[in-house]
């Protein structure tokens, strides 16, 4: 464990856990009725041997997960089979995915200070050029210029991957110390991405400029995840128990209303019903706030002693999340009924 995320206390514990992949995890279901008012919530019984870290919505159909413990990724389909495919170097730690521009999957490679891209087909291919080792990569995205964007957490810059595997980085106007930690593309063109240790949320051109918004932050806040809403504004988690918007020009507001507190929201993403939808790790619920703020907490059918990290909108229209657990399940998920 690092000592740099110790040293921040109870959320930074928490995040060493996920960023290391120290935790097991499962997939569930999750059904919403076109009411919006029920949800419910299946734990499914296949295992893997290891937990899946991240998932995506791959171009073919199925989910794609990183296993960081048993350094492979993993292929989901809607009916639960399941395929692996290992990273094959000796410090392979797969973390973050996403689905590149090129139909490729990319992912960071955490302890290995790599960017990897997978095929459909399964084919790996990694990328360390211009990535320092003790970098370690962690949030990837898409970007709208077609390149691969990624956070580098311990270098405490931001880089950027050709679909040919040309890197570039870029630290200038990065708080010292910031710690990018997951980065999404924005409606408005730029990439966002939150500085979990730094306090602030960052914006990066597709041309490397770097502009950081701190006013509106809560205090002591460690942030982790960013998504783009159905609004054109963007969207982050807080781990002591909020959810914050910022707009294209930077303005910031805080959502704690209707969150439990201390439940450690984590992972949030956009769903096809038109609101976000966020994991609680310490709080044990699915939560979903409304792009006006409004917020519904969900925890019947999660078993006692579980902590929830990724989620994703599914190829299938559903919302999958990850389930930390001693050992980690995959379970095919519900559908979200579009109001």
């Amino acid at each position: 464990m690092l000592p740099s995320l110790m040293s921040y206390g109870r959320g930074a514990r928490r995040s060493a856990r996920v960023v290391l992949g120290f935790v097991a995890c499962a997939v569930v279901t999750l059904t919403v009725a076109a009411s919006a008012r029920a949800v419910q919530i299946h734990e499914l019984g296949l295992k893997l041997r290891h937990p899946v870290e991240s998932i995506t919505a791959g171009p073919d159909g199925n989910l794609w997960g990183t296993d960081f413990h048993g350094g492979r990724i993993v292929r989901i389909t809607p009916k639960g089979k399941i395929a692996t495919f290992p990273v094959r170097h000796g410090h392979a730690t797969p973390q973050d995915i996403v689905v590149g521009a090129d139909g490729n999957l990319w992912f960071t490679d955490f302890f290995g200070g790599k960017i990897g891209r997978i095929s459909t087909q399964g084919r790996i291919k990694e990328f360390s050029a211009g990535i320092g080792r003790r970098s370690l990569p962690t949030g990837i995205c898409a970007g709208p210029d077609g390149n691969v964007w990624f956070a580098e957490w311990h270098a405490n810059r931001i880089g950027r991957i050709t679909p040919r595997g040309r890197v570039s980085v870029f630290s200038t106007g990065i708080a010292r110390r910031g710690s990018p930690f997951e980065i999404a593309a924005g409606r408005d063109g730029n990439l966002w991405f939150t500085e979990m240790n730094g306090k602030r949320i960052g914006r990066i051109t597709p041309g490397g400029k770097v502009t950081e918004f701190s006013t509106g932050i809560l205090r002591d806040s460690l942030l982790v995840a960013i998504t783009a809403g159905p609004d054109g504004n963007m969207w982050f988690t807080e781990d002591s128990g909020a959810i914050g918007r910022i707009t294209p020009s930077g303005r910031v507001t805080m959502f704690t209303t209707g969150i439990t507190r201390e439940s450690s929201p984590w992972h949030i993403a956009a769903g096809p019903d038109g609101n976000l939808w966020f994991t609680e790790m310490s709080g044990r619920r699915i939560g979903r706030i409304t792009p006006q703020g409004d917020v519904t907490e969900f925890s019947a059918g999660i078993s006692r002693n579980r902590e929830l990290s990724d989620i994703v909108a599914g190829p299938d229209g559903s919302m999958w999340f990850t389930e930390t657990a001693e050992h980690g399940r995959i379970g095919r998920v519900g559908r979200i009924t579009l109001p």
